[in-house]
């Protein structure tokens, strides 16, 4: 199977390291693109002492954004592999074997309308992180598992980016870099609809997902992107009354108050102020 795999390192150095030298190891042999958005020489070196040309590391000390990192591959894939038929990309904190590929990739063949498959995603405790994305109008719910009832025909509204396999149409779709990280998935999930393309979650096969360190010990970063891009995206969408979704981030807020994290709430209150005056892109501390 032709595959280019996009990995994109922020704190995942060994995870990164071990992913690559697992892949290696299956039948089919991968272009890897790697991202590093902290710049690490020691990953630098540690990938070069694994490559045989096949792979490819980009440094980027200043941290130009998930969302700029993914389009910067996008564009290298176009040189480097132009007639790749499947791009692959992957968090670095997961656990799968060569067999979710092989689903995923027979699936994509054999329905070319789709242009994304994720299988099933759980965490360490067995239950499902992702079983679909599912967007509910009524409410503006932006959910990580489908109903019961839609799990068979997998049909999603937006795809997941800690495993997924794109036919390389997705070579000419762009995530939207205002986003920097969080979100970029359901947004460029909705042009890709319109565009006709479908998405798939794939039940037969399944992957393990451990908890990032990525941003230990900053949730309130997580907190002011998913905050803000969340207003973004369902403004983008078109979305008239963003009334039910600030009923979500004032629950959340209240949420963060009881726990008494306190710096969460500043950043919350922060996001949704930044999307109203448009401050988009890195945050800035």
């Amino acid at each position: 199977m032709d595959c280019a795999i996009i990995l994109i390192n922020y704190n995942t150095e060994d995870d990164i390291v071990a992913l690559v030298r697992k892949m290696k190891t299956f039948s089919f042999r991968p272009l890897f693109l790697v991202y590093d958005n902290k710049g690490d020489a020691s990953l630098a070196a540690r990938l070069e002492a694994l490559s045989d040309g096949d792979i490819h590391y980009y440094a980027d000390a200043s941290n130009a954004g998930y969302c700029f990192a993914v389009n910067f591959c996008f564009a290298r894939i176009r040189e480097l592999a132009p007639a790749v038929p499947y791009v692959g990309l992957l968090n670095s904190d997961i656990e799968f074997d060569e067999s979710v590929f092989e689903g995923c990739s027979t699936f994509l063949r054999q329905h070319p309308g789709y242009i994304a498959v994720n299988p099933l995603i759980l965490n360490d405790k067995g239950d499902y992180w992702y079983s679909g994305g599912f967007f509910d109008p009524s409410n503006l719910t932006i959910n990580a598992n489908l109903p019961t009832d839609g799990m068979a025909a997998g049909e999603c509204d937006f795809y997941n980016g800690c495993f997924v396999l794109f036919s390389r149409q997705i070579l000419d779709f762009q995530l939207d870099e205002n986003l920097f990280m969080y979100y970029e998935e359901f947004e460029v999930s909705r042009r890709i609809r319109k565009a006709g393309f479908r998405i798939k979650l794939y039940t037969g096969a399944s992957i393990v997902h451990h908890i990032s360190q990525s941003l230990a010990g900053r949730n309130y970063v997580k907190t002011y992107y998913k905050c803000r891009n969340y207003l973004y995206v369902l403004d983008k969408d078109g979305h008239r009354s963003l009334a039910p979704a600030y009923g979500i981030l004032f629950r959340s807020g209240l949420g963060h108050l009881r726990r008494g994290d306190f710096k969460s709430f500043r950043y919350l209150i922060r996001g949704m102020r930044d999307f109203k005056r448009g401050h988009m892109g890195k945050l800035t501390t």
